[in-house]
């Protein structure tokens, strides 16, 4: 027993060091949440001084009833960000850990172990217990297809880029997964785990609503799997109200408590997500999708290799549906199907909508590649196996690179490259101010530009709901991208026009003079003189992304042939 004990911590141990790893190599951005909803709302509630809030934390009801504060409230609830909050409050109390690089990149090495480690061990315990089984028959091949599963994980690009990622999506997979290994042993007359995971549960409905997709339906399946022989509905429905229901609420109202601590008045961001996202339908001003788009690329995205693999599974399990009980791979497409039907329905979707799904689809395909590529029972598919092996490697490692390290870096770069100037520069003032000209929160704010002794004062241009979804009003992102040297010489008349005293009295746009600005190449062309008139000189360009690829003098891409894009070329014979 201590023997196994030291494997399994060994084991964690090691994934451990393999997503911290993994959080140093990202030196990307995937999209402005991962910042915008967790690291800068949790810098504002740590440290003193500037910050910046999105319209998600500062919604509010327009009166004081209870319906409206309720459903007109926060849509976004703070549980999601305690874990970065109680690490900053840490770094802010270390002297050794308050820099730079501890503040933008210790969240991500935190979620690395807390979330993606733990995820990845779950993985293979579930396997490797058999899970949602009566038997009390664990063999060596229970944990073959554990390793396999676990394969399945570390080598999915999809996890590398994302899990590691502060996003509420990475704490609603470690959730959903660590409940499963909680629910799994249905040997035990205990109900520990269960009351443990149903609370997981409530907490993660109360993160993103659309947790009752999986939780509702592993409620019931967990109900129905619990009683080896059978069960009647009475006591069906005891199980479901006890400890399913029951712990659930727990878990909200463990969130309302916490939400109660950070905003300062009684709120449930759930109902406010729900009425801003599915009454209202404004989730929709960020992007729609048709209905079938995360089957037709959501998926086949996500999944890479390990698509026809779950094909395979899915025909398989429904050919011998009538001959089998694998309880854990009935849970499994269960909640996948609950899951994907749910988000299919609502018109805004992203990649990272599915992150939850993606360990039950390595759970579901690891058996599978073991059984396929078993070289004990099929000797001749050892060559089959290493090749398998190699791709699953090679085709992942090969997107996460490009994805990880080189897609859409420049807005990290460049908050890097205005820190490292910071520290440097001999400043007669410790008040730096840095304006962003571009779209919506294109890049982090002050959880990157964050350098002891030095008050930075950012300005970034608005693109909140109230603008995008009005008829009459145009969101400052919009001005600037339809006019930016109007919009710059109405924004900065003080710096450009000093001898209008008198309207730039009068006026509410006037900003303080920046001392650093922010803004794309081709944007910058356009206002350059604006620009050169404010003594502003050009410091540096940052490689954001790759335009077009030419291959034997044959051209692909986006204006492949406009020099503000990035090239790659491949080969030119």
């Amino acid at each position: 027993m201590a023997k196994l004990k030291n494997n399994n911590m060994l084991l964690f141990v090691s994934l451990a060091v393999f997503r911290v790893l993994n959080a140093l190599l990202l030196q990307t951005q995937f999209d402005p949440d991962e910042y915008w909803q967790t690291l800068e709302p949790a810098y504002c509630e740590a440290f003193d001084g500037n910050c910046a809030y999105t319209w998600e934390w500062t919604r509010r009801a327009s009166t004081s009833s209870w319906f409206d504060q309720i459903f007109h409230g926060p849509v976004r609830s703070y549980l999601s960000i305690v874990p970065t909050y109680l690490f900053y409050k840490v770094v802010q109390n270390v002297e050794w850990l308050h820099t730079p690089f501890w503040v933008s990149k210790g969240p991500l090495l935190c979620n690395a172990v807390l979330v993606a480690a733990v995820t990845d061990y779950c993985i293979w315990y579930i396997v490797a217990n058999n899970s949602f089984s009566h038997s009390t028959v664990k063999d060596s091949t229970c944990l073959t297809q554990a390793w396999w599963a676990l394969f399945c994980s570390i080598t999915s690009w999809f996890q590398a880029y994302t899990l590691v990622r502060t996003y509420s999506n990475s704490l609603e997979t470690l959730m959903l997964v660590l409940g499963i290994a909680l629910l799994s042993d249905l040997r035990s007359s205990g109900l520990a785990g269960p009351k443990i995971a149903f609370i997981l549960g409530g907490m993660s409905v109360a993160i993103r609503f659309t947790a009752l997709a999986a939780w509702v339906p592993l409620g019931i399946l967990w109900a129905l799997y619990s009683q080896s022989n059978g069960t009647s509905i009475q006591k069906l429905f005891h199980r479901l109200l006890n400890p399913c229901a029951s712990y659930g609420l727990v878990g909200l109202l463990f969130s309302m408590v916490v939400d109660r601590y950070f905003y300062n008045f009684w709120t449930l961001p759930v109902l406010g997500n729900l009425h801003f996202n599915v009454i209202e339908g404004l989730g929709s001003l960020y992007g729609t999708h048709p209905t079938h788009w995360y089957l037709t690329a959501g998926i086949p995205v996500m999944t890479g290799l390990l698509l026809p693999f779950l094909i395979v599974a899915a025909v398989t399990d429904l050919i011998r549906r009538q001959h089998t009980k694998n309880h854990l791979r009935n849970t499994c497409w269960i909640v996948i199907l609950s899951y994907l039907t749910l988000h299919s329905a609502s018109s805004h979707k992203e990649f990272r909508f599915l992150l939850p799904l993606l360990p039950l689809m390595c759970i579901i395909a690891g058996p599978l590649l073991a059984d396929q590529l078993d070289i004990t029972k099929f000797p001749r598919r050892k060559v089959l196996s290493a090749i398998t092996i190699f791709l699953f490697i090679a085709v992942n490692l090969l997107a996460f690179l490009y994805l990880g390290v080189l897609h859409q870096r420049a807005p990290l770069d460049v908050n890097k490259s205005i820190v490292r100037q910071l520290q440097q520069e001999e400043r007669i003032s410790n008040i730096t101010n840095v304006h962003y000209l571009m779209g919506c929160h294109s890049t982090p704010l002050y959880s990157h530009l964050h350098v002891p002794g030095i008050r930075v004062e950012a300005w970034y241009l608005d693109c909140s709901p109230t603008c995008r979804s009005s008829t009459i009003l145009l969101c400052e992102s919009e001005q600037f991208s339809i006019d930016p040297v109007s919009f710059i010489e109405n924004a900065y008349e003080a710096q450009l026009h000093p001898s209008n005293s008198k309207r730039i009295e009068s006026s509410t746009c006037v900003r303080t003079g920046p001392d650093f600005v922010v803004l794309f190449s081709e944007d910058a062309m356009k206002i350059r003189n604006q620009l050169q008139s404010m003594g502003l000189v050009e410091v540096r360009r940052f490689f954001h992304n790759i335009g077009g690829v030419s291959i034997l003098n044959k051209d692909s891409g986006d204006d492949f042939s406009n020099p503000a894009y990035s090239r790659f070329k491949v080969a030119n014979w």
